[in-house]
Parts: C-alpha cells; sequence; structure tokens
C-alpha cells in the first residue's frame, strides 16, 4: 500500500534505513493519457526494513513539503531498471519512475530490490511452510534470507538523516 506520510508516523516500525538515492525526483504513468507526469515528490530515497508488516519499504524523504512518499515492497512488486530512471509497477497496478541524479545509485537500488523481491519469493514459501510444520521456523528462513552473509547490504549500518526519527 502506498502512504503519503508527515515526518512521523505511528505504523512505521523500520529497525533499518539505508539512504540509496542522493537526490531524487518522482513521476508517475497516466495511463489513459500515456504520459509521464513528474509528482511534487522529491528528495532522498531510502529502503527501510521493518520488523511489521510489510517488511520492507521506499521512502523519499521530500523536500517540497512535510508529505513524504512511502512504497511497500511487497511479493507484486515489479521493476526494470531504465538510467537515470527506476519504472516500477506495484500491487494495484499503478507505474512510477523514480528519477536519480546519480545514475549508480539507481542500479545499486535495483540490487537491492531484487534481493528483496527474491526475499519476498522465499519469505511467503517458507511462512507457507511454517503453517504446515512449526511456526518458529519461518522467521529462522526469512532471517537467513536477509542475512546472506558477512558483507550482505543489510549488515551495513543505517545512516538517516540528521533529525529524522523513523519511529
Amino acid at each position: 500500500r502506498r502512504k503519503k506520510n508527515s515526518t512521523s508516523s505511528s505504523s512505521s516500525s523500520s529497525s533499518l534505513g539505508h539512504r540509496l538515492g542522493g537526490h531524487v525526483a518522482l513521476y508517475d504513468y497516466d495511463t489513459t493519457a500515456e504520459a509521464w507526469r513528474r509528482k511534487d515528490i522529491e528528495g532522498s530515497l531510502f529502503i527501510l526494513r521493518r520488523s511489521s508488516h510489510p517488511k520492507f519499504q521506499m521512502l523519499i524523504l521530500n523536500k517540497k513539503s512535510a508529505t513524504n512518499y512511502s512504497e511497500d515492497v511487497l511479493g507484486g512488486f515489479e521493476f526494470e531498471n531504465a538510467p537515470p530512471y527506476l519504472l516500477y509497477r506495484n500491487e494495484r497496478d499503478e507505474v512510477f519512475g523514480v528519477w536519480f541524479y546519480d545514475q549508480g545509485e539507481c542500479a545499486r537500488l535495483e540490487g537491492i530490490l531484487q534481493k528483496i523481491v527474491k526475499e519476498n519469493s522465499s519469505g511467503e514459501a517458507a511462512t507457507a511452510a511454517a503453517h504446515a510444520t512449526a511456526p518458529s521456523s519461518s522467521r529462522g528462513q526469512a532471517g537467513a534470507a536477509a542475512g546472506g552473509g558477512g558483507g550482505d547490504f543489510w549488515d551495513q549500518p543505517a545512516s538517516l538523516p540528521a533529525g529524522y526519527d523513523p519511529l
């Protein structure tokens, strides 16, 4: 579910956040007009890993207003790297484009989203298997998928901007 929220959100329970875009701008695709429209949202892009559902969110700290943008990264999340844009379709079949000032950050986000989508897929399978066997096994399998190894992206410390409290 895409949410617009102010700088603090009572539903946010992020445990880890990583800045991926120093400066991005958001566009949406109008399917009836077959045209891209620039949204009034631009700023720094973060990927949040949460302890509650949805496990992952993409967040843009909007420099143009006090309303930030967040998009849940769920199982139906589809994306394509078309530098300097990362295009994505959410579960509601809405199409958005994130423009990156730095194309390297666009490629980095693509790699991270690939890991998240893979984890979401394996997490859904693990959850189904856990319901058939033991409830505690799905959490371990999802954690192992997220951990990956010593050099994994999620092993790096979070770096949120000064003055931002995600809780």
